[in-house]
């Protein structure tokens, strides 16, 4: 009996625990922090319209070629407050990495034909606010996501454009430079309910830059309070 007994507990816990998670979770009003990773995909006009690309092709080069790494490694943090299951309202800052650029090409400034080759960089960060929509399904336990808001942007640009000669087109600061904006961001995903305090979220963002743009495939983990 005793070893009866022994064996029926730990499956009658595994039962309720099996059972808990098929129950439907209760709408959780409140506020929540959430920090997540990301791959961020920049518009290739961020890197060939950047300060070092205009400081190389106002030199007339005989040939040039513009490269740019458009994607980087992000990340986020975030929080809101949920009024029901349907909508929220959010705030976030946002670290997208770097778009990369390299150039390289020839040029001839009278004295011969030289080459030249270059490297740049964009950082962008900002913050913003959104209104989340949300559909919840299958008992709460997932929702359908939503997002539209308003963004803060910030890019500093920085690069080095040298000549085989021993010139430099990116002499007295020529390609730094500093810019920002407030535009639209848009953005939807699935929300996982795994607990009524802990969350994943799965989400794409689209965020407009002035003239480019950069998309935002993030992760991130939620904790209600």
């Amino acid at each position: 009996m005793k070893a009866l007994q022994k064996k029926a507990l730990p499956t009658a816990i595994g039962l309720a625990l099996g059972m808990g998670t098929l129950l439907p979770l209760a709408a959780q009003a409140g506020w929540y922090v959430g920090a997540g990773v990301a791959n961020s995909s920049f518009d290739d006009e961020i890197g060939t319209e950047s300060s070092l690309a205009d400081a190389i092709h106002a030199q007339n080069p005989d040939s040039a070629s513009i490269n740019v790494d458009d994607s980087d490694t992000g990340w986020k943090v975030f929080g809101g407050f949920q009024f029901n299951d349907y909508f929220a309202l959010e705030g976030h800052y946002i670290d997208f990495g770097s778009a990369e650029t390299s150039a390289s090409g020839t040029y001839d400034g009278g004295e011969g034909t030289s080459s030249f080759s270059g490297s740049g960089k964009v950082d962008v960060t900002g913050f913003g606010v959104s209104a989340v929509g949300s559909l919840p399904f299958m008992e709460n336990h997932f929702a359908l996501l939503a997002k539209i808001g308003v963004f803060r942007w910030m890019a500093d640009q920085s690069g080095n454009a040298a000549l085989s000669d021993g010139g430099n087109w990116c002499a007295a600061n020529s390609c730094e430079s500093s810019d920002e904006g407030i535009d639209v961001s848009f953005g939807a995903g699935l929300d996982w309910h795994i607990t009524p305090q802990i969350s994943a979220r799965l989400l794409w963002e689209n965020f407009k830059l002035e003239n480019e743009g950069a998309d935002f495939y993030s992760a991130s983990v939620i904790w209600g309070f």
